[in-house]
Formats: structure tokens, C-alpha cells, sequence
């Protein structure tokens, strides 16, 4: 299962109303890693406000550039590059920078 995490306008009038493509892909596969990271697992992100998620992410990202060894147990499967720390810090880094340009939006995890 995978999950697109958008930003929205909060109390919009039209649901799910985006200013711009903010889509980032995650899969499950990053599911354990996540929930160790201060960061939290995506699915707990819904409906957050962007600016709540931009500490606890770059605490993360930092997390795993210095402590790797600490969250190689929760890769997916390395040998077929699912679930790896590299792209976890990737995805992290990419709702990081949208985060950042759009601290008041509403997260919306589909």
C-alpha cells in the first residue's frame, strides 16, 4: 500500500483543494523505520498543519545521517532497494522543502 502526502488549503470549500502539486509518494515499506524517527508515520500526519511536521522532520532527516546503523534493521529489503534509509531521508527531504514553502497548508495523507 502506498500513501500521497498533499497539502491543502485548511477549510477550503472545495475538498481537497491543492494550491500547487505538493504529492509525495511513501509506501508502507518505511512504516517501522518511520515510527522510530521523531517524525512519526505519515498516516498520523493527516490533516496536521505543515509547520507542526518541519522540526520533528529535520530532526529526522539529521537522525538518519548520523545514527544509519541505528535504522538499517527496518529497511524492507535492501537488495531490492525497497524501503532503504537513502530514500527515506529522500521523501523526508521532499516534504521537508515543501513544508518549508507552505508552513500554514493542511497535510492530506491519501
Amino acid at each position: 500500500m502506498s500513501y500521497y502526502i498533499d497539502l491543502q488549503v485548511p477549510a477550503s470549500p472545495e475538498p481537497y483543494y491543492q494550491v500547487k502539486d505538493y504529492s509525495v509518494h511513501c509506501s508502507w515499506n518505511y512504516t517501522k523505520m518511520m515510527m522510530h524517527l521523531p517524525c512519526g508515520w505519515v498516516r498520523d500526519w493527516n490533516h496536521k498543519r505543515a509547520k507542526e511536521l518541519i522540526k520533528p522532520i529535520r530532526e529526522s532527516i539529521k537522525e538518519l545521517e548520523q545514527n544509519s546503523d541505528k535504522y538499517s534493521q527496518y529497511e524492507a529489503d535492501r537488495s531490492r532497494n525497497l524501503g532503504t534509509i537513502e530514500h527515506c531521508r529522500e521523501i523526508l527531504q521532499m516534504c521537508l522543502d515543501n513544508f518549508e514553502e507552505c508552513p500554514d497548508l493542511e497535510i492530506d495523507i491519501s
